[in-house]
């Protein structure tokens, strides 16, 4: 340590005569650099975060427990500024994705954000706050994952699908340490991407999309494995693949999610018509939208809704842009009816037009789509048509596998996302029926998937860490919005704040329970998902009286 006649430096803190800390962080102390005064004492709450700049470079303060701390200030997912997030028992959570680290170290607690945040140093003399950002450094900070020795473990896990859940969970074990050999399976072209962007901004090449390059996954000794799953058999846990080749694993997570549900109507092979589920998909997309006029969109959920938002803002050269759906309103089946019933309006007033509670019949046209024709026998002209139907779960490979499949294809796991007794299998993703509350349920979230293939990957390694994560997932289309828990059924929705001006929190409740939190508009869905995990909530009638979810989460017992 360093000590000098006016305070003692430590490697967990500074004393100073008046009591005052200094966090020593996961960044380098460097002599060399310099110290910058950024705030009074004062200008920080306890419990609160303070946006400062140091040579143009925006830090996040914090103060919490009587200690300072600063990180980098952007999210690592999309860069929202982390000073208008929640921050709660040290922990920072993004505004925007609900993403969150650790203040002390800097670590990603939660997805979708895949990278940790930089710490630096902090000190307090009197009532001044100093920080010392150490040159070179790096934004975001390397991978956690490069910290492994490669052989010293001789142990093969094999991870079946690279999307969210299993890419992240390959990422996880090499944090972990886990030195064996790790097997990433999937028959997709690409993989590593950022599925969510793939309906809300058509057609972005993958640099703009990609998570992680394939060369990270070489350079972390992580093998891809471009091949179709056959069989896997139980208890061998030996698993063959379509070309006939096999492979034995020690640990099997089960993470293949599904497919994009198609339409076998009359015409269906005709040209033009999309599914939107695969990067390929995506600039498929883009390549025939750029010649149409009309386009028309099946299904009025997240992903048909997105979609529709992002060719009638960005194509200019559509005259009409079609949107079909089976509901009375958009969202209907998960957000209600009223809730449907303000975003439609906000969708027309920007020209997109709905036929709802509809169906197609019929795909008419030469070569390529025409037209739609509906169940009614109405006739939509059609240059393209994307069908956003749902997904079918990727699952016929487990059918003789010893797994018990429901009936839509899912497997059933426990709190530790095991699918077996033994140890040995596990599942995350949308593949996976996973237990909340009293009941199991299925949902397919973006970040539940990334979570949970992080938790899946750290019980493979032996550790006994339950799911208990608060569902999450957003929608940014012409109405963005963010939800947080999970509502299967409900009596009733409240609605608080400007419905008019489309700033409002939607509460699903079932009797006195509030279920999940919808957020138009205003903040308080990442504020829900702390009170929910910590069961305070407030009652129906509670919320009918009006409350501040931010200001009840901070409110002292």
């Amino acid at each position: 340590c360093i000590r000098d006649s006016s305070r003692m430096l430590t490697q967990g803190s500074l004393l100073l005569s008046k009591s005052s800390v200094v966090s020593i962080q996961r960044a380098s102390f460097s002599s060399n650099t310099k110290w910058t005064r950024v705030a009074s004492v004062s200008d920080v709450q306890e419990e609160g975060v303070k946006g400062v700049e140091i040579d143009g470079k925006k830090v996040l303060l914090s103060r919490t427990k009587g200690s300072f701390y600063a990180t980098d200030f952007k999210c690592t997912h999309y860069g929202a500024p982390l000073d208008t997030g929640v921050f709660y028992n040290g922990v920072i959570s993004c505004p925007w994705h609900n993403a969150k680290w650790s203040v002390k170290d800097g670590r990603i607690l939660n997805a979708p954000a895949v990278s940790d945040l930089n710490t630096y140093p902090v000190k307090v003399e009197g009532d001044e706050v100093f920080i010392q950002i150490p040159a070179g450094t790096q934004v975001p900070p390397p991978s956690r994952a490069a910290n492994f020795v490669s052989g010293s473990d001789n142990r093969t896990f094999l991870i079946v699908g690279a999307g969210a859940a299993g890419t992240t969970a390959a990422e996880t074990l090499r944090e972990e340490g886990f030195g064996g050999k790790i097997i990433v399976a999937s028959a997709e072209k690409d993989i590593a991407y950022d599925r969510p962007k793939l309906s809300k901004m058509v057609g972005l090449p993958f640099e703009k999309v990609a998570i992680r390059a394939e060369d990270w996954f070489r350079e972390k000794g992580i093998s891809i494995l471009r091949k179709e799953v056959h069989h896997v058999n139980l208890p061998s846990t030996d698993v063959s693949f379509t070309d006939g080749s096999s492979l034995h694993a020690d640990s099997v997570l089960i993470a293949s999610g599904g497919r994009a549900r198609t339409l076998p109507l009359p015409g269906h092979q005709l040209a033009n018509i999309f599914t939107l589920r695969t990067f390929e998909d995506s600039q498929n997309i883009r390549k025939a939208v750029e010649n149409a006029k009309s386009a028309v969109i099946l299904g009025s959920s997240f992903i048909g809704m997105e979609l529709a938002t992002c060719l009638k803002k960005n194509h200019s050269n559509l005259s009409s842009v079609t949107v079909v759906g089976m509901e009375k309103v958009p969202f209907e089946r998960v957000m209600g009816l009223k809730f449907g019933q303000l975003t439609q309006k906000v969708f027309e007033a920007n020209g997109i037009q709905f036929k709802l509670q509809r169906t197609a019949s019929q795909f008419k046209g030469q070569n390529k789509v025409e037209s739609v024709v509906l169940d009614n026998g109405e006739e939509l002209k059609a240059d393209i048509v994307v069908i956003g139907a749902g997904i079918v779960l990727t699952s016929e490979y487990l059918e003789r596998s010893g797994l018990e499949l429901n009936k839509d294809g899912s497997l059933t796991v426990d709190e530790y996302l095991l699918a077996t007794k033994k140890r040995q299998v596990y599942a995350a993703g949308d593949i996976a029926r996973f237990p909340y509350h009293s009941h199991h349920i299925r949902v397919e979230h973006w970040s539940v998937a990334q979570q949970q293939g992080r938790v899946a990957a750290k019980n493979m390694l032996g550790k006994r860490i339950k799911y208990d994560e608060v569902p999450f997932f957003w929608s940014n289309s012409l109405v963005a919005f963010r939800y947080a828990g999970h509502a299967s059924t409900y009596d009733d929705i409240i609605f608080q704040g400007d419905e008019t001006q489309m700033k409002f929190i939607a509460f699903y409740v079932e009797g006195e329970k509030v279920n999940a939190v919808a957020t138009v508009g205003v903040n308080g869905a990442v504020a829900a998902i702390e009170l929910m995990r910590e069961n305070r909530m407030p009652l129906a009638s509670e919320v009918r009286r009006g409350v501040d979810l931010d200001k009840l989460l901070h409110r002292k017992e």
